[in-house]
């Protein structure tokens, strides 16, 4: 969905585990902001493979969210962070791209987030494949075994927060009804 068509600006965030198959999972949060800074979780991709694969599904992913929507990485500060970064701004060459070193704890850098969802303004789909799990992580955050996704959700919701809603031409080009179609069908 085009941010433009929906009127939503977008951003994909990406957590990156450092292994396959045991421990972190790499996760993809599709997330859009309207003009009132309404946030819409749109779609998450969650795997646990190897660092070609992951290479491959965000790729895909990148070329069927399509170029308006940006793509955000968490950025380990080590130097094989930065190269990791580079490598992937290099196979998305035409995508706008960012590597984010992320600053305080985890759950300093998700209190904007969790306030926004207290307060009503985050909007999930009433169903999804991911939903469930996505979830189940948020309501034991911080402790519970895995932080991925909310890792990742934090991570677009901040990228979105920086810039600002939408603007009020996009939102006038809003196809309403597909919006409310694409939050029930997940």
């Amino acid at each position: 969905v085009a941010g433009k068509k929906a009127g939503l600006r977008m951003v994909r965030y990406w957590d990156l585990a450092a292994s396959k198959g045991k421990g972190d999972w790499t996760v993809g949060v599709l997330m859009g902001m309207d003009r009132h800074n309404q946030v819409y979780v749109l779609d998450v991709k969650r795997v646990r493979e190897n660092a070609h694969k992951v290479k491959q599904l965000i790729l895909a992913t990148a070329r069927s969210d399509g170029r308006d929507v940006k793509i955000g990485f968490e950025q380990e500060r080590a130097g094989a962070g930065k190269a990791q970064i580079d490598d992937l701004k290099r196979m998305l060459v035409g995508y706008s791209t960012v590597g984010v070193r992320p600053e305080g704890s985890k759950e300093s850098r998700a209190a904007p987030y969790a306030s926004a969802q207290q307060g009503g303004f985050v909007t999930l789909p009433e169903s999804a494949s991911w939903l469930h799990d996505f979830v189940e992580e948020h309501k034991v955050f911080p402790k519970g075994r895995h932080d991925d996704q909310v890792d990742a959700a934090t991570g677009a919701f901040n990228l979105l927060a920086e810039a600002g809603p939408a603007s009020a031409e996009m939102l006038d080009e809003m196809d309403t009804a597909r919006l409310d179609r694409m939050m029930s069908a997940g």
